[in-house]
């Protein structure tokens, strides 16, 4: 595997949107999106941090 071939990471994922003419309905579909990817951000967050930890108990040994 070459490292092009790597998923990119986006360079501002974070990039804030002009929120001023969403309806009410629209922001609440929009806050549900982002409570989704928190979660699924920590649960990989999570499992990678589960990996390092049982990698170092490995290695300490």
């Amino acid at each position: 595997m070459e490292l092009d071939d790597l998923p990119k990471k986006p360079k501002k994922p974070y990039e804030p949107l002009a929120l001023d003419g969403w309806s009410a309905i629209d922001l609440q579909e929009y806050l549900d999106h982002l409570h989704a990817e928190q979660r699924r951000a920590k649960a990989q967050l999570d499992a990678k941090q589960g990996l390092r930890g049982a990698a170092e108990a490995i290695f300490k040994r």
